[in-house]
Order: C-alpha cells, then sequence, then structure tokens
C-alpha cells in the first residue's frame, strides 16, 4: 500500500456522512443536469439524423 492510500471504513458514520455530502452536493447535481440535457441533445440529433451508410 502506497504512503497517499488509507483504509476505510465504509460502515463508518464519517464515511456515510460523507457520501451522503457528495451525492447531495449542488455541483455533483449542476453536472449532472448538464450531462443528461447534453445526453438527450445528442438522443434527440441522431434520431433526425440521416443513417451513416459505408459504401467502401
Amino acid at each position: 500500500m502506497s504512503e497517499d492510500e488509507k483504509r476505510v471504513n465504509a460502515n463508518s458514520v464519517e464515511f456515510k456522512q460523507g457520501v451522503e455530502a457528495g451525492l447531495n452536493s449542488e455541483e455533483d447535481t449542476k453536472n449532472w443536469k448538464a450531462g443528461n440535457e447534453l445526453g438527450q441533445e445528442l438522443r434527440e440529433e441522431g434520431e433526425t439524423a440521416e443513417p451513416v451508410r459505408g459504401d467502401s
């Protein structure tokens, strides 16, 4: 194990609080929403575009 790695008890209160804080992070929510919007735009773009032909 390197010096930077630490053993973490995933059952500890501190760990659970950290996970909960990360899941409820405003920044995380903003990034998720941006990714979701991009995915929707790409899906819609793909539905309206002509199929790609591999005529070689």
